[in-house]
């Protein structure tokens, strides 16, 4: 069985019990933890009627059941046939299976701590000889060890999660002409809590701040970093500092914290009121702005990664936000896929954009995960903030005259479009509005010689519907009860918009409706122009001319750190000229850029860095400016290049 490539509690009891089901033939076997509780709790049965297993799924140590009787007594229950089951256990012989013709029931002991039960039925008597308890006794030693493996696994992984979470920002302020949506979604089940953060901030007098980042690792130290780096973001833009300054300021505080080297962040101010956007990124995808003509990414404010101590001033950059584009800002898990450069990935993100343009925000959050996330789960965590500015309400007051109806449908035609409403649903609106303000027009002022006042009111709400409301001051003639070519009107509305309101009083006439959200076709996965496959990084150490030289290859990714780092630090720890060559990467990320700054420090002057000189691995070299930090931590500068140095 192969319990240590089993990371968690159930995949533990799935493969025991498929194993000893295949191993020894058992017809059920069941795999049970010790709760503080007093209670067994099962993780998996596999073989047992499943409509039956729900009476099973907590058993309390008291029951007179052969798990319990092993789990409290600490003793292997032997029962050679249904005889001695039933002998033994009259209360279980209602639920054994038909065929049921022996059991054994292990407790599950690591040293002498019980963790659990295991229980094996068979179809036939079975003897349980020495030879086969001995077999059985050491099969249980060997699931208690992983059981417990996992088991505390679970329970960090759980811990780190927790603390995640709730070092995340909770709910999102409600904005006033703004809609907005976030969503996180974590890496694959099975990983451990990551460390990128998100956050919505209403700085007060029409001013909003949006930052996301990314701290390199996983786990709860991870989620501990990304907490500090988060609350202390939040606090200098809550104290009015703008986002080159703000980002300044916090890669100082990141020096002092361990574990935030190379943690990236991007931080933009909204003004809700004009539109004007200032930014600045330190080592981040750049944000992504979404509208009429297509998407632009704003690059101008971009910035090395925070703990790579900068030297110069981090510099910010300044656009406009039209209303009914929308911003976005993510993390690097939306667009990184194996075996492709970053530019590849943010392509497949601004063609995906732009094509739901005009979906409302959550549904275009929604469309990006869709698309640009594997089905089978994110291989890394994922944020992504979408912020739309939505339109000023329309507002309108003229005469309910025929004359006018074309106006009215013409501005709230421009109103919408502006707005990002898309044609077919601009089309709907203008329709129904023309039927609302027309039936005004017709009815209201039937007796009077002059054309009273109409009023027209359109709201563009957050989902991405239109809240519209119709109003006279007349005495509206009522619809006849068989419509013929009278009541159209309403029928029309009806059928085009949601929630139909007519009120009428001595004041006048509303009619008010909605419209829906549009309707946006489902994403499809956007296909990735990667091709080139997985490469497990290698490690080749030579010594000549009186260096050494170290020659990285493949993929730096997490698992690549772990096949070669010890052997990149122990010679940056050895002595003498180094030159690291990692011109044959890949694939590069955040944890192998940390793993090269950290070998430069170590090794300080003597270490000569050979970089990419193109590919996906130079154009995250570039984005996270590592380069510079290698030079200045190797104190060689100019060294750390695409250049092959002399040894």
């Amino acid at each position: 069985m192969a319990l240590s490539a089993a990371g968690t509690l159930a995949e533990v009891a799935g493969v025991v019990s498929s194993g000893l089901r295949t191993i020894l033939g058992a017809s059920v076997v069941s795999v049970c933890t010790a709760g503080t509780d007093g209670l067994l709790h099962t993780v998996d049965v596999a073989g047992y009627p499943v409509e039956r297993l729900r009476a099973f799924a907590t058993i309390p140590m008291s029951a007179p059941l052969p798990l319990t009787d092993a789990a409290r007594t600490r003793t292997p229950v032997w029962c050679s046939d249904r005889a001695a089951v039933v002998a033994g256990y009259p209360a279980i012989a209602g639920s054994l299976l038909p065929g049921t013709q022996a059991l054994a029931s292990l407790p599950l002991l690591v040293a002498d701590r019980l963790i659990g039960a295991l229980g094996v039925t068979f179809l036939e008597p079975m003897p349980f000889d020495p030879a086969e308890r001995s077999f059985l006794v050491a099969i249980a030693g060997q699931v208690a060890t992983a059981v417990e493996r996992a088991g505390l696994a679970d329970a960090h992984r759980e811990m780190a999660e927790t603390l995640q979470r709730s070092l995340l920002p909770g709910a999102v302020p409600a904005l006033d002409g703004v809609a907005v949506a976030v969503r996180y979604l974590p890496a694959v089940a099975g990983t451990r809590a990551g460390g990128d953060w998100y956050d919505v901030l209403d700085l007060g007098g029409g001013a909003v701040a949006v930052a996301v980042g990314d701290v390199v690792g996983h786990g709860a130290a991870a989620a501990a970093v990304m907490g500090q780096l988060r609350s202390s973001l939040t606090t200098l833009l809550l104290a009015g500092f703008g986002p080159a300054r703000a980002l300044e300021l916090l890669d100082r505080f990141a020096d002092r914290v361990p574990g935030a080297g190379v943690a990236t962040a991007a931080c933009v101010l909204i003004d809700r009121h004009s539109g004007r956007l200032t930014w600045a990124s330190a080592g981040h995808p750049p944000p992504l702005v979404v509208g009429a003509g297509g998407g632009t990414f704003l690059r101008d404010g971009a910035g090395p990664a925070l703990g790579v101590a900068v030297t110069r001033p981090r510099h910010e950059a300044g656009a406009h936000l039209e209303t009914g584009a929308t911003l976005l800002l993510y993390t690097d898990g939306l667009v990184e896929t194996q075996g492709e450069s970053v530019d590849e990935g943010l392509v497949r993100l601004a063609d995906v954009a732009t094509g739901r343009r005009s979906a409302p925000v959550a549904e275009l959050a929604d469309g990006l995960l869709a698309a640009l996330v594997d089905p089978a789960g994110a291989a890394d965590d994922v944020a992504v903030v979408a912020l739309r500015l939505l339109p000023a309400p329309l507002r309108l007051e003229v005469p309910a005259s025929p004359a006018v109806l074309s106006r009215v449908r013409r501005e709230a035609g421009a109103w919408a479009a502006a707005a990002g409403v898309p044609p077919e649903a601009v089309e709907d609106l203008q329709l129904a509005l023309g039927e609302a303000a027309g039936n005004a027009a017709e009815h209201a002022y039937r007796d009077a010689a002059t054309a009273g006042p109409l009023g027209v009111a359109l709201d563009l709400e957050p989902d991405g519907g239109v809240g519209v409301r119709v109003s006279d001051a007349g005495d509206w003639r009522p619809a006849p009860d068989d419509p013929g070519h009278r009541g159209r009107g309403l029928q029309m509305i009806s059928a085009l918009a949601r929630d139909v309101d007519v009120s009428t009083g001595p004041a006048g006439t509303t009619v008010a409706f909605r419209l829906p959200p549009p309707v946006v076709p489902p994403a499809r996965p956007a296909r990735s122009s990667a091709t080139a496959a997985e490469r497990p990084a290698t490690v080749a150490v030579t010594r000549q001319a009186g260096a050494t030289h170290v020659a990285v290859a493949g993929d730096l990714d997490q698992a690549g750190v772990a096949a070669v780092g010890a052997t990149l630090l122990a010679e940056a720890d050895r002595g003498g000229p180094l030159v690291v060559d990692v011109t044959g990467l890949g694939w590069l990320t955040s944890v192998g850029i940390g793993l090269l700054l950290q070998v430069a420090r170590r090794a300080g002057g003597r270490a000569t860095f050979r970089l990419p000189p193109s590919g996906p691995a130079r154009r995250v070299v570039e984005l996270t400016g590592v380069a510079a930090a290698l030079s200045r931590d190797g104190d060689a500068a100019g060294r750390a290049s695409g250049a092959a140095p002399t040894p």
